[in-house]
């Protein structure tokens, strides 16, 4: 592009987002059902959210708070139904939607969320990846403080948290979990239907 050009990023970010100390973002997410951008942001040291800038209107954006403390990871459903998950340093992991800015479901954690997933088998379970060194899946028809499935890393510590997770469909019968901690990457191979878990 020219000099003259502007990039619509760099509009994005200056004038919807913000910039400087005041800013800070750890994380990103776009729903390409929705067309809707969610961006992590702090007010203050004690809320956390969420910043919705759609990519159909950038002419504004909307902050949703949704933490006490910074948000760590986001992850938007595969499945079109506008939900979306945040991890927050308040040690709670939270299911909103999009259109209502309501949440849905909060779980109170045991051990601190570093990371976020659908399951892309099913509309009712989530994949969290915690501070132990484990990834946890919950089922979102069950009460808030039911205890979730436990994956372990296949990791030489659990003394780092699992940082990141990813989702990559394989077949019609297992999925890949990529995950990374501080020790490096790894995968886990689950199954797509969860009750076979």
């Amino acid at each position: 592009a020219g000099p003259s050009q502007r990039s619509p990023f760099k509009f994005l970010r200056r004038s919807i987002l913000g910039s400087g100390a005041s800013f800070q973002c750890r994380t990103v997410a776009f729903d390409p059902h929705h067309g809707i951008f969610l961006v992590s942001r702090s007010e203050g040291d004690r809320t956390g959210g969420v910043v919705k800038v759609s990519l159909w209107d950038a002419s504004g954006s909307e902050f949703v708070a949704l933490h006490d403390g910074p948000v760590r990871a986001i992850a938007t459903s595969p499945h079109g139904d506008g939900l979306f998950l945040t991890c927050g340093a308040d040690e709670r992991l939270r299911l909103s939607t999009m259109t209502g800015n309501s949440v849905l479901q909060t779980w109170k954690l045991t051990s601190s969320p570093w990371s976020c997933a659908f399951h892309p088998g099913s509309i009712n379970h989530v994949l969290v990846g915690l501070s132990s060194g484990q990834i946890a899946m919950y089922d979102l028809r069950l009460p808030d403080e039911s205890l979730p499935v436990i994956f372990q890393c296949p990791q030489k510590s659990s003394n780092y948290p699992v940082h990141s997770i990813h989702i990559i469909p394989k077949t019609d019968s297992y999925f890949l979990l990529l995950g990374a901690t501080m020790e490096g990457p790894f995968a886990l191979k689950l199954p797509l239907d969860p009750s076979s878990v």
